[in-house]
């Protein structure tokens, strides 16, 4: 459970769906959070609490286009884990690429949590 909220990132990122007001909502969230974590070393205990904050600001959020193409390391390469550890390494490096994937929109993310004090 310790790696659960980049799980949950990973693979919303992974997945955005079409455009619409909760995909926009989803994008920016999620991608603030790998973005704190990845970026800012915010703690996994702390990722929730700044969707939270995120998510109250949504009217000024922006759609983010998806990447093109995000199938290199999926949540089936996290089902190969042998031990916990295992697993929790698999999760980073996977939340890891997906947020590489995005990069394009790191600025942007940026610029949201400077915005709202995160």
């Amino acid at each position: 459970m310790s790696v659960h909220g980049l799980t949950v990132d990973a693979y919303a990122l992974q997945h955005p769906g079409t455009q619409g007001p909760q995909t926009l909502s989803s994008a920016n969230v999620h991608l603030a959070s790998l973005y704190s974590y990845f970026e800012l070393g915010k703690p996994m205990s702390e990722l929730s609490n700044i969707k939270q904050e995120i998510i109250k600001h949504k009217s000024s959020l922006v759609w983010l286009e998806p990447p093109k193409s995000i199938t290199e390391v999926t949540v089936a390469d996290i089902l190969d884990s042998g031990t916990a550890l295992q697993h929790c390494d698999n999760v980073k490096k996977w939340a890891a690429y997906v947020y590489e994937e995005w990069k394009f929109h790191h600025s942007a993310i940026s610029s949201i949590l400077s915005l709202k004090g995160t």
